[in-house]
């Protein structure tokens, strides 16, 4: 990471800080390898963030508000940051444009231009989380956390020089006042909005504050023991925490105390001597390199080997690194810290090139990209186009697919899932005629009086209150006729992803099922389901129960770009995984005449396989949800005649 040299913070080397620069960059080359199954690596940004904040304070301490310390310390930040980033960005976006596909060229310009400006974690908080599958396909997305320390460089020395002109028995308190704001605030957003909370600075600073608390704190003397546990919290942290947790708060804490209390005590404490051997030293001089050169490698050394490099190639990967941060380090990052004549204006055009080339990037991401489109590259992904209809009731919105004039008997109600079939009812519908409402949102069973919910205080409220909305639509409604409910039940029903697909358990509660398990929210989705289908059955609709489309596991789209073969995921994975959900719609629609299964699978496996390619094409756009024609293939086959 990008902290400050100690000499320069300082003014004297701490050999056991550059020990736990290593502690930190090892921690995360195992999470981002995938090695030793330390899944929790990422803490090791945490790490990073609090050996920051003790060098920052300790720097502007040491100015005391001299005047130029604004411009030397913006100065000196820049030069340590800037020359070795700018080169990991070009090089980057020269690499891509040989090894990744255009629609990955693409996003890469557009965080190529963010990560030049120190605004990545902006954009990568809106282009899906850290911990999403597509994530490896992001080769600067591991920037973002340099994104988060160049804001704090902007903020932080003008409340170190408020601090410092306040009554000498004031400056501790505001300190942890601040630590105090910012850890409530993440522990807030960690449960509210945990991309927030992960990108932003503000649920982050009180990482920073607990290294300034350690710059401006009183020595104390601290038993043995109290060294050597912080350095087992902090050793044993990638093991303990998982990607589900909140984070950064309350999780991080303890390792981010840890490390303070290292930094604080720990100069000539027991731990120093191991933190400060020379192996740890070395690692801790070239980890900023080492974190810059190290995703690229991954992501690329993934792309070697789709959908996921094997043990020898990701071992291979890493030794990479070791040499490319070494260089990086011995001819950019080091000379460059005292730019000489000229400097500023080769970075302003460094800047604009680099920008200039991730727009370009963006904007025409198949003439930027190099790689070949094999068999499968016309793989349509179309979103279907609907018009919205005024219903009674808040959030009970209907919008109409097909023609937009005919009157329509039937509705699609569903999740993300019902989105992708949407896209071959469109289909189905532009050749045929005729029109069908739909009431479709993302992450949300189509069931009323169910929540889905992560932790004891989130659970989506829009999802109960929409869906009750919709429910109360269609039965005063006479000429909804069909009602198809679309979703990935068996995400509901078994509350975990499939397969490679990252992301944390939710699960699904009601009234009378308040209990965080899968039992639970087996109870309480089929029971909620089967209320629905009784009340729909009941004022004479017909209920189509559409079973999921298989999961994959790992992504589909670009593996029918990317490889030969290998994109089938076998039948019986997929009927273990899906085995309550479907035998659930298989109960409920038994016991109401007028109701009645669907199943994709009929289309989509045989006995042995389920297809990830369909005609040579991608039958997915992701890991589990279906592209265009597929979805047009399962309704055809399905809905013979219109629902």
């Amino acid at each position: 990471m990008s902290d400050a040299a100690p000499r320069e913070a300082a003014g004297d080397w701490r050999p056991d800080i550059d020990g736990l620069r290593a502690l930190a960059i090892g921690a995360v080359l195992l999470f981002h390898f995938d090695l030793l199954g330390a899944e929790g690596g990422f803490a090791g940004v945490d790490v990073f963030f609090v050996i920051s904040g003790y060098l920052m304070t300790s720097m502007l301490a040491r100015a005391g508000g001299a005047p130029g310390t604004l411009a030397q310390f913006y100065r000196r930040r820049f030069w340590r940051i800037a020359p070795a980033l700018f080169v990991t960005i070009a090089a980057t976006l020269l690499a891509g444009a040989v090894i990744l596909l255009p629609v990955d060229v693409e996003r890469l310009g557009m965080s190529a231009l963010a990560s030049v400006l120190f605004a990545s974690n902006f954009f990568f908080a809106n282009d899906g989380g850290y911990f999403s599958a597509a994530a490896i396909y992001k080769p600067l997305l591991h920037v973002w956390s340099l994104a988060v320390e160049a804001q704090f460089y902007l903020v932080w020395p003008f409340a170190i020089m408020g601090v410092s002109r306040a009554p000498a028995r004031w400056r501790g308190p505001v300190l942890w006042l601040i630590f105090v704001a910012s850890l409530v605030a993440s522990q807030v957003l960690a449960i509210a909005d945990a991309k927030t909370a992960f990108f932003a600075l503000p649920p982050r600073l009180w990482e920073f504050a607990l290294g300034a608390l350690a710059a401006t704190g009183v020595a104390k003397t601290l038993p043995r023991a109290a060294h050597w546990l912080a350095l087992a919290v902090i050793c044993v942290t990638p093991w303990i925490v998982r990607e589900g947790d909140l984070w950064p708060a309350p999780w991080a804490l303890p390792a981010c105390a840890a490390t303070a209390l290292l930094i604080r005590h720990g100069a000539n404490g027991p731990c120093a001597r191991l933190l400060g051997s020379a192996p740890m030293t070395f690692v801790g001089r070239i980890s900023y390199s080492l974190y810059l050169v190290h995703w690229p490698v991954v992501v690329f050394a993934s792309y070697a080997s789709f959908p996921r490099a094997p043990l020898w190639s990701r071992l291979a990967a890493l030794a990479a690194c070791l040499p490319l941060a070494m260089a990086l380090n011995a001819f950019v990052e080091t000379p460059l810290r005292r730019p000489g004549r000229g400097s500023w204006r080769a970075a302003l055009a460094s800047v604009a090139l680099i920008a200039v080339a991730g727009y370009a990037a963006h904007l025409y991401p198949r003439a930027a990209s190099l790689r070949d489109m094999p068999a499968g590259a016309d793989a349509r992904l179309d979103a279907f186009v609907c018009v919205a209809r005024v219903t009674p009731g808040p959030g009970a919105g209907f919008c109409q697919i097909g023609d937009a004039g005919a009157r329509a008997s039937a509705v699609l109600w569903g999740d993300s899932h019902g989105m992708h079939f949407a896209q071959g009812f469109s289909a189905r519908l532009a050749r045929s005629g005729g029109a069908m409402l739909t009431a479709l949102k993302d992450s949300c069973p189509p069931v009323a009086g169910v929540w889905r919910v992560s932790n004891a205080l989130a659970r989506r409220e829009d999802c109960p209150r929409d869906n009750e909305a919709t429910l109360a639509a269609i039965l005063a409604s006479p000429a909804i006729e069909t009602v198809v409910l679309a979703a990935r039940w068996a995400i509901y029903a078994e509350t975990t992803r499939f397969g490679a697909e990252k992301g944390g358990r939710m699960f699904v509660v009601s009234d009378t099922e308040t209990e965080r398990s899968v039992a639970s929210s087996r109870r309480a989705l089929e029971a909620a389901l089967d209320a629905q289908t009784a009340a729909l059955t009941r004022a004479g609709k017909r209920v189509v129960l559409l079973a999921q489309a298989p999961e994959l596991g790992f992504d589909g789209l670009r593996c029918a770009l990317m490889s030969d073969g290998g994109c089938d995921v076998a039948r019986a994975r997929v009927d273990e995984r899906q085995a309550f959900a479907d035998a659930m719609l298989a109960r409920v629609a038994a016991r109401y005449p007028g109701a009645r299964v669907a199943d994709p699978k009929k289309v989509l496996c045989d006995d042995v396989l389920c297809r990830g390619r369909l005609d040579g094409r991608a039958a997915y756009r992701d890991d589990n949800h279906l592209a265009a024609a597929a979805a047009e293939r399962v309704i055809d086959a399905l809905f013979p005649v219109a629902p």
